[in-house]
């Protein structure tokens, strides 16, 4: 189903072939929607590209276009402004006509651009025996709304959670465990491995024997020493039911086959680098294995390296990384590959993806991306942090997030309790925290506050699913009375502006699929839910006498709900019947 800027679009590439005789190229939109709705509906900037080709002011352009333009009923009038725009009234009639088919389509109007092209993203990554905390949170929720937006665009998605299960840490874990007499962990929680894994550390820190070990103990783990192994596996699956239970109270798509851990990827290590070495694209340097990525250099003006094998014979995560890539592109034969994770690693990833052009881990039409993200700040504008200044775990975040949400709820609708009391705490209090963490622009930080994160008012989670609630109520009311929604004529300019507003979804969603912008979708819920309660507020419903405009401000209540619904799963969040 085209939009109505596709339809406008193909209106000025046929008028500028009728006027000029010039073939503009198709695949770019020459129609945008106008700021400010006393200038028209939509408006072309089309002049001001031809007045470069045809050596004529955008304002000549425009006036000798405006007759060509053959718009039909589609458009009530058409305005040629300064200093070469042309504007577009769209009728009533057709914007009926055109709201008819995007309140019929499943999919609300959001076109199918990704044609089963297979992307692979890559998100959340929390560490074995370590608890989940604040700073997995914006890599999990951001990462999942990509996955829902890509997917519902038609793309063929494969979830990645590259895991941290692998590496230095946890031969000092691990050394640790041994010195303690551990022979596996299986009756230990989430909680004693974080201790645990704390101890090590400041073992490891303090005791140069103790590193010592610990490095070597790497090496055993990656080369399949079986008591290595047994206290590894051990404490993976302890890890992983933690992670499991996590990300199934956060509502989000990562399951077990979805973890590809670093460990994945380890009898692939060697070949890679020795293949790359035998091919002349790795070199050793001070007796690692190394591609110098183009253009890289440190301070001392000396070209910087991925270490693909370490002097040692041990592996770090540059080589996993690459490792990972290539797999990714050459196996799983991905188009795109994102990865979500926080603007620190910037610098790896733009060498890592100038390593994989450089010695052709993948084909040169594979999209590499760094989907990043800024930090969740505490009230002192610092990482967020306990009062202690520990990592805050996102169980204790959720925790606080569903006590306050029950609070709130309870004084709006006191008879609640039981289940649907601690279902709707869940729903608010989670698809607050996921809404304000993906409302901003991802690359911002911001300062959690849970007070501004459940507000019924503003771009919060609850007052998006409020107004989805208002449109169900009315629904349901009307349904008592015999009152049924259909849209049949749009009467007057709230009704045209709440209609234009919901043929917005399609455009809103294709562009935060492309972008990885999940901050636009969040946007336009906030206007759709805004220009809804101001209709609401101006426009009788169920008291309306005339029919057919009952019908429509009930057609166009029901649309809303469906538009806020779809959009609020895009970013993993329940529309829910009650507050």
């Amino acid at each position: 189903m085209k939009t109505i800027i596709q339809d406008l679009n193909e209106i000025v590439l046929a008028g500028v072939k009728k006027a000029f005789g010039e073939d503009l190229d198709s695949s770019k939109e020459y129609v945008t929607q106008t700021n400010n709705e006393i200038f028209g509906d939509y408006q072309s900037n089309v002049s001001f590209a031809l007045s470069k080709i045809l050596h004529k002011s955008p304002m000549d352009v425009a006036l000798a276009l405006q007759p060509a333009l053959e718009a039909g009923s589609l458009v009530e009038k058409m305005d040629v402004v300064k200093p070469g725009f042309i504007n577009f009234f769209i009728s009533a009639e057709y914007l009926c006509k055109k709201i008819c088919e995007v309140d019929a389509d499943p999919e609300l109007g959001i076109q199918n651009v990704g044609n089963g092209e297979k992307v692979i993203v890559d998100y959340s990554s929390p560490n074995i025996a370590k608890e989940m905390h604040v700073g997995h949170l914006r890599s999990t929720v951001i990462g999942d709304s990509i996955v829902r937006t890509l997917t519902q665009v038609g793309y063929d998605v494969l979830r990645q959670n590259h895991i941290g299960d692998w590496g230095t840490q946890f031969g000092m874990l691990i050394e640790h465990l041994i010195d303690l007499g551990w022979k596996d962990s299986n009756e230990h929680t989430i909680s004693d491995l974080n201790a645990l894994y704390k101890e090590s550390k400041v073992k490891f820190d303090a005791d140069p024997e103790f590193a010592t070990r610990a490095h070597q103990r790497v090496v055993k783990i990656q080369s399949g020493d079986a008591e290595s192994i047994a206290l590894w596996k051990a404490l993976t699956a302890e890890s992983k039911k933690h992670f499991d239970a996590m990300y199934k109270r956060m509502g989000v798509l990562l399951e077990d086959e979805d973890y590809v851990g670093e460990s994945f990827y380890n009898d692939k290590l060697n070949a890679v680098a020795d293949r790359l070495l035998n091919e002349g694209k790795a070199q050793v340097s001070n007796g690692a294995v190394c591609i110098f990525p183009k253009g890289f250099k440190g301070k001392d003006d000396e070209p910087v390296p991925l270490i693909i094998r370490k002097s040692d014979g041990g592996f770090g995560y540059d080589a996993t990384d690459v490792t990972a890539l290539e797999y990714r592109a050459r196996t799983l034969k991905a188009k795109k590959i994102i990865y979500v994770t926080d603007t620190r690693q910037k610098m790896h990833f733009s060498m890592l993806f100038q390593a994989a052009r450089d010695v052709q881990l993948c084909d040169e039409d594979v999209e590499l991306t760094h989907v990043s993200f800024g930090s969740v700040l505490g009230p002192d504008g610092k990482p967020f942090k306990t009062r202690s200044g520990e990592t805050v775990t996102l169980s204790s975040l959720y925790d606080e997030a569903e006590a306050k949400a029950k609070e709130t709820i309870l004084v709006k609708n006191p008879g609640l309790a039981g289940k649907e009391l601690e279902d709707l705490s869940h729903a608010i209090g989670f698809g607050a925290i996921k809404y304000a963490d993906l409302s901003g622009a991802r690359i911002k930080d911001y300062v959690f506050n849970l007070d501004l994160m459940l507000a019924f008012e503003g771009n919060t989670a609850p007052y998006i699913q409020n107004a989805y609630v208002r449109c169900k109520a009315l629904i349901a009311k009307a349904a008592s009375q015999g009152k049924t929604p259909a849209l049949v004529v749009l009467s007057n300019d709230d009704e045209k502006r709440l209609a234009k507003k919901c043929m917005e979804l399609g455009s809103v969603v294709l562009q935060a699929a492309k972008t990885y912008e999940p901050h636009r979708i969040c946007t336009y819920l906030y206007e759709v839910a805004s220009g809804y309660h101001s209709f609401y507020e101006k426009n009788p419903v169920l008291s309306e006498s005339n029919q057919d405009v009952l019908q429509t401000r009930l057609g166009l209540s029901l649309l809303v709900s469906k538009v806020l619904a779809k959009g609020l799963s895009l970013l993993g969040v329940r529309a829910i019947e009650k507050m």
